[in-house]
Order: C-alpha cells, then sequence, then structure tokens
C-alpha cells in the first residue's frame, strides 16, 4: 500500500526539522496508522514529495517582519515547541496544573495515555520516533486487557512522574511480546526518558510568569513568520502551477504520484494521499486535471483549504458561476477517488470543512490539543492523530 504525503505551506528541506519531521511521519504511518487498517508498508512506500523549495522567496529574508524586543532564540527549536505545547495542553484543559491521573479518572484511562505519549512525541527529539510508537503501541494492548487500572484512578492520584513510572512498568510484558524491541526499550531505560519525564512534571506545575512571557513571544513571532509564509507560498503556487520541467512547483508530486501509482501490486494495491495545507490543493488539482487518470482509494486532506479555493473559483478545475441552491448544488468529489476524508480542528485558523462544497467527502474534527498558534501544525506531531485516523477510515459513513 503506498502512501503519498504531501506536504504543506511552511516546509523548506534546508529547516533543521524538516528531515527529522519527515522520519517521524513515516514511522507513524507504517506502525500506527497502517497496520489499523489492514495494510503493510515498506519504508521506501511511503512517500514525500517535495515542493516547498519553489516556494515563496522572501528577497529581503522576512526583513518586513515586526520585530519583538526580545526574540525567543535561548530556547533552541525543541524546547521552544515543548513550551508551546504545555501552554496549549494547559490553556485546552482549563487548568494551570494537569494530573494524568484526574484525566484518567475524568477522561478514560486512554485520554491520559494519548496526552502522555502526545507529550512524550514533542519532548524527545525526532530520532527517538520509533521508541515512542513501539511504546505508544504496547500501551494501547495493555490498554485493552485493562481499560481501568486502579493505580491510573487511584484517589489521590499518583503525580505524573510515578504515573510515568508505573506506566512504563506495567506495559514492559506488552514491549517484550515483540522480540524484535531492544532490551533497552523494553525495559523502559531509554535515554529518551529523562526528557519525558521532565515534561511531564512541567505539565503538573503550575508555569511561572517568566515561562508565560516566553510563550507570549513565541507566538507572535511564530504567527508573523507562519503567515508570510503561508500567504507567500499561495500565490506562488497558483501563479506557477502551470509551468512545466524538472523545476516546477508540481513537478516531484506528480512524479511521486506515478511512482506509487506503479508501486501498486495485485494483492496490496490501495493508494493513499495524505495533503496536509496547501498540499491539499496540490493533490486535487493534480487528480482533477494533471493526473486525472490516477485512482486514489483513500484521498486524506488535514488542515485543508480545498473548499475554500474551490469557492474562490482558484482551483485548477474550477468554473465561474454561482450555483442556484449552495446547499444541494455541490460539487462531486473527483471521480478518480474512491473515497475523501477532511480532517480539521476548529482550533486551527487555516484549516477548513469540505463537505459544504463537496458531495460524498466526509468531515472529521480532530482536536490536536494545540490552541491558534500551533494547531495547524500539530495534527502530525501526535501518535493519537495516527490511530484516530486509521478509525476514520476503516468507519464507513454514517
Amino acid at each position: 500500500m503506498p502512501i503519498v504525503f504531501i506536504h504543506g505551506v511552511n516546509n523548506r528541506v534546508e529547516d533543521k526539522d524538516y528531515e527529522p519531521g519527515i522520519n517521524s511521519k513515516r514511522e507513524y504511518f507504517r506502525s500506527t496508522f497502517a497496520p489499523r487498517v489492514g495494510m503493510s508498508v515498506q519504508p521506501q512506500h511511503v512517500m514525500f514529495p517535495y515542493w516547498g523549495g519553489q516556494g515563496v522567496d522572501f528577497r529581503w529574508k522576512q526583513a518586513s517582519l515586526p520585530r519583538s524586543s526580545d526574540d525567543v532564540v535561548a530556547l533552541g527549536s525543541n524546547g521552544a515547541a515543548l513550551e508551546l505545547w504545555l501552554g496549549e495542553v494547559r490553556f485546552q484543559k482549563g487548568s494551570e496544573a494537569v494530573s494524568l491521573g484526574e484525566i484518567s479518572r475524568k477522561e478514560g484511562f486512554i485520554a491520559a495515555l494519548d496526552l502522555f505519549w502526545d507529550t512524550a512525541s514533542v519532548a524527545v527529539s525526532a530520532d527517538r520516533t520509533q521508541e515512542i510508537a513501539t511504546y505508544y503501541e504496547a500501551s494501547l494492548r495493555y490498554a485493552e486487557d485493562d481499560p481501568a487500572p486502579a493505580w491510573a484512578l487511584a484517589i489521590p492520584a499518583l503525580d505524573n512522574v510515578a504515573f510515568a513510572h508505573k506506566l512504563l512498568e506495567t506495559v514492559a510484558p506488552y514491549l517484550q511480546q515483540n522480540a524484535a524491541t531492544p532490551v533497552a526499550v523494553a525495559l523502559g531505560i531509554g535515554d529518551w526518558f529523562a526528557s519525558v519525564r521532565e515534561a511531564i512534571r512541567r505539565l503538573e506545575d503550575a508555569p511561572g510568569d517568566a515561562a508565560s512571557a516566553v510563550l507570549a513571544k513565541l507566538g507572535r513571532k511564530s504567527v508573523h513568520e507562519s503567515a508570510s509564509r503561508f500567504l507567500g507560498d499561495i500565490f506562488v503556487y497558483l501563479t506557477t502551477r502551470d509551468q512545466s520541467g524538472p523545476s516546477s512547483i508540481l513537478a516531484d508530486v506528480l512524479a511521486k504520484l506515478q511512482e506509487a501509482h506503479a508501486a501498486r501490486t495485485p494483492g496490496d494495491d490501495k493508494l493513499v494521499v495524505v495533503g496536509h495545507s496547501l498540499g491539499g490543493l496540490l493533490a486535487y488539482d493534480a487528480f482533477t486535471h494533471y493526473l486525472p487518470d490516477i485512482k486514489v482509494e483513500y484521498f486524506i486532506t488535514v488542515g485543508s483549504q480545498v473548499a475554500l479555493f474551490e469557492e474562490m473559483t482558484l482551483c485548477k478545475t474550477s468554473k465561474l458561476g454561482i450555483p442556484k441552491n449552495p446547499p444541494r448544488d455541490r460539487l462531486p468529489r473527483p471521480s478518480n477517488v474512491a473515497r475523501w476524508i477532511n480532517v480539521y480542528d476548529t482550533n486551527d485558523a487555516f484549516s477548513f470543512r469540505a463537505e459544504g462544497v463537496f458531495l460524498d467527502a466526509e468531515d472529521y474534527k480532530f482536536d490536536t490539543g494545540y490552541g491558534l498558534l500551533g494547531a495547524h501544525g500539530g495534527y502530525f506531531l501526535s501518535p493519537s492523530f495516527y490511530k484516530r485516523l486509521a478509525k476514520r477510515v476503516m468507519e464507513a459513513k454514517a
């Protein structure tokens, strides 16, 4: 089963988190998503076409952006991402101190597991994704056997560090079921755990004024940078998408789609195409205009704007004119797409619904755990997203 992931705006190969992000997505698609939809995926069959190099190039290197008097640089990219995540979780939960034990009692043990491992995925470096994914799957198997463990529901609740140690202790036998799991991982002594332990400890501690100030500055800087690249990449794509040649903005996207189509085998002939953000529009234009003969079993748009661009008649195949009865006169999904699932987060200002414009598109809301500052890029950071996405794929539309 080939999977093609088409990235959205704000992706550049020279960014230090670009390659680790690809490796992380590849691992979660293979270990968490694919098994749940009854498919097996080889690493080489998770493809990542790249178009960011043909996106906007700021002539003065974004010198037009407003500057804070204090740039947030001391944290580093991983520390900044964790700071943002912890702040958003506190906001979403409505509490300055978030207890995994209380979440287990109020929302269920699975909710606490998802939050723990989603936090872990942000706290550790991307080269630890395989270990996090392995532990996450083991935790879910444990939860199937014991969906409400007494230790997780205890009153008073275990503190977050004690919760973490107990969780690793109880899932160890489930890790050891996999003979390929390294002993160090199976015993929970990977060197990544110190970072996770510190992150979930801080989740339970109310932040100080300094941390709140850092989060605010980080947010202002992030919003300006993201918005400028977002608009720039859109303008460049819309004005250059018909260009041809190996350096054109769609060249690698079309090539990877054709490669994935050719990689089908008689016993494994499904093609999954995932478009994040503007990547959803690139895929839609490919299916409806540039590669109409490509057959796609699952077209998954995440935090995307396809319906918005269609409303503005900016898709490649858009036709001018206002439908007489918009609620009824909707457009069909692309004829070469068997199923279209569209995922959005209401906190993501750049994500839009599809059902109001397209017949047979299926809208699903997903809570990334982030607020306005981080929701657009937050979907694929969480292992729980891949689990829930697979569940939607396996469910028939009501």
